[in-house]
């Protein structure tokens, strides 16, 4: 009986990843095929460019590493002061 929630905490760590990966697989193999059956009824290359630009999830905005490196800079020294706080000299 003492091995069940072991056994349970390993099984969630690899079931929600593999669910996960399972969902946006099918999400985009959806949205790929609605673009496709809608580009088969367009006769006008224009629309199909601006259907293709409406499902376009890239961002138009540069990557700003600024604020990316600020922000792993205070979550690191917050784990260092929480592991300091709560475990103490073993930290």
């Amino acid at each position: 009986m003492d091995i069940i929630i072991p056994l349970a905490g390993i099984s969630v760590g690899i079931i929600i990843p593999l669910a996960v990966f399972f969902w946006l697989y099918h999400e985009a193999k959806n949205k790929n095929e609605t673009i496709l059956e809608i580009s088969k009824n367009l006769d006008d290359p224009d629309k199909i460019e601006r259907l293709l630009s409406i499902f376009d999830e890239r961002k138009k905005e540069p990557l700003d590493y600024r604020r990316g490196g600020l922000i792993t800079i205070f979550v690191g020294v917050g784990i260092y002061f929480l592991g300091l706080f709560a475990l103490g000299s073993f930290f």
